[in-house]
């Protein structure tokens, strides 16, 4: 496999997993607006450890 295909493959990768992420968070932003918890959604906005912690919580 040529070193081109190698990365290409790498950031397909990478992309994938970010459109993976993209897509939990989206899940637990509707989750708590459903909820009413405004002030969670918009901190799982600014703060990738609190999101987490929130999507384990919620097994998102």
């Amino acid at each position: 496999m040529k070193a081109e295909e190698r990365e290409r493959l790498i950031r397909e990768k990478g992309r994938e997993e970010g459109r993976e992420e993209g897509r939990r968070q989206v899940e637990l932003i509707k989750l708590l607006l459903e909820k009413k918890q405004y002030d969670d959604a918009k901190r799982v906005t600014e703060d990738e450890e609190y999101c987490e912690q929130l999507c384990e919580e919620y097994n998102i």
